[in-house]
């Protein structure tokens, strides 16, 4: 139907189909009209079809005495299909019309004729199916953009029919950058005035590196770039920086970093007298089995220390050694080089559809696989720092001290202290995790099972320690 609507005037095959019905009924019998099937294939198998299923299942139960349509192709665009209609409809005692062209199946040149039609049609189908690929995939290697709503940060270009950025794209811009550095993503809705599931969607959709996809076929320079690749990547692996609850005026400084080790759960800050980290027992309708806590101002200074001794120590290495980086990158490259050589070489007439599909997905998936593996290498490395890494500390609040932790730890372990009146040193039931080290649990339907965690040996490469 494409844009048309039912009942609209330029929509008349439904109405001419049922004057062809109407003329072609035999003399005495009634006619009854099911409704039309619209935007339904005809080479869909029957239990897709939902007059043509409720006209075979009436025949068989014996309210109608057969299946009368205006044509052939009606009937189905699928040979297999059709023939599996007649045998059901033949079974059950009744008969099936076909008004244009006179078919009578019951006889041997009937079938034999109608075969030859139910072959054609089916071959038309699969032509059509054809060439609307082929037209795809021209105009996804031209560039053209082929939905009604533009991205936003994005207009269609009139002439070329391709995106152009706008007056918003640097807004966009930003959100990819927020995002990257823990911005929420309802602040991020609230920024850009859009709903929290459209700037997940958004931050998702490679359109903003400039790439262009339309079912199997891929452009990768399909129009102007909004975003980097790096910041790109950096939107999907940052985790956000959730605001503080309750009543506390500012975040704490491990908020969201501070994980329990016996039951993998984040802890939180406790306003008692002493403030502490501490578990909330119950998760998910489960009670963690060693519910660990420890004092706030003894832990802030332990991670504190190591941190800065890990920024001093990556402030005098920083290294510009990427090797594994640019090997990705080389890497991303290559797969996309050989799906545009596969696409201009390969061609969907030769080979089959199916096959060309296939090939497709296979040269697609690789290309994701090594942009995957970018992100993960990409969330390993460190912040970089300009100046005195510990002046810069000095400087910052608790939230960009946090925001700066975050890109450096993936989670501070903590496990019980034993008991009441039982004193382990810090070093013992303290592990700072390395960023991107993928220790903390994952959730599962929204939901974090609880589960134990191995303290690390202190000399685990995965530790942060002085």
């Amino acid at each position: 139907m494409g844009a048309r609507k039912a009942g609209a005037e330029n929509v008349h095959t439904d109405r001419d189909q049922a004057q062809a019905i109407e003329r072609a009924t035999p003399k005495g019998d009634r006619v009854v009209i099911l409704p039309p099937e619209l935007d339904v294939s005809g080479g869909l198998p029957l239990e897709q079809r939902p007059a043509l299923r409720s006209a075979v299942e009436g025949v068989e139960r014996g309210e109608y005495a057969g299946i009368i349509v205006a044509y052939l192709s009606r009937l189905g665009r699928n040979l297999a299909e059709q023939l599996r209609t007649y045998d059901r409809v033949h079974k059950a005692g009744g008969q099936i019309i076909v008004a244009q062209e006179g078919i009578d199946a019951r006889t041997r040149s009937g079938r034999l004729q109608r075969n030859i039609l139910a072959a054609i049609h089916e071959d038309e189908r699969e032509q059509h199916i054809e060439r609307f690929d082929n037209l795809r995939r021209w105009a996804t290697e031209a560039g053209i953009w082929q939905r009604r709503q533009t991205p936003i940060g994005y207009d269609r270009d009139p002439d070329t029919r391709k995106l152009t950025p706008n007056e918003r794209a640097p807004e966009v811009l930003q959100a990819f950058k927020g995002a990257g550095a823990g911005t929420g993503v309802s602040a991020l809705a609230r920024r850009l005035g859009m709903t929290p599931s459209g700037v997940r969607q958004m931050l998702r959709n490679r359109v903003y590196r400039g790439e262009l996809r339309v079912g199997d076929y891929v452009n990768p320079d399909a129009h102007p770039a909004i975003v980097d690749e790096e910041t790109w990547l950096a939107a999907q692996t940052r985790r956000p920086i959730r605001p503080p609850r309750g009543r506390a005026s500012a975040p704490a400084l491990l908020a969201g970093l501070v994980r329990c080790c016996g039951c993998g759960h984040i802890m939180s800050r406790a306003t008692t007298k002493v403030p502490v980290y501490s578990c909330h027992r119950h998760h998910s309708g489960r009670l963690c089995p060693e519910p660990a806590a420890i004092t706030l101002r003894l832990l802030d200074d332990h991670v504190t220390a190591v941190a800065l001794a890990e920024l001093h120590r990556l402030q005098i290495e920083q290294t510009d050694d990427r090797t594994e980086i640019d090997r990705a990158r080389r890497q991303i490259i290559s797969a996309d080089r050989e799906l545009a050589i596969y696409l201009e070489a390969v061609s969907a007439t030769d080979v089959g559809v199916e096959a060309f599909r296939a090939g497709a997905q296979g040269r697609q998936a690789a290309i994701d696989a090594a942009r995957a593996e970018l992100a993960q290498l990409l969330a390993r490395q460190p912040a970089r720092i300009d100046g005195d890494p510990i002046r810069l500390w000095e400087a910052f609040d608790v939230a960009q001290r946090n925001r700066l932790l975050r890109s450096l730890i993936e989670c501070v372990l903590v496990e019980r202290s034993g008991g009441r009146g039982r004193i382990r040193p810090i070093a013992d039931r303290v592990r700072v995790i390395r960023y991107g080290a993928g220790i903390a649990p994952v959730a599962v339907d929204r939901h974090i099972p609880v589960q134990r965690i191995v303290l690390p040996d202190a000399d685990d490469p995965l530790t942060i320690r002085i």
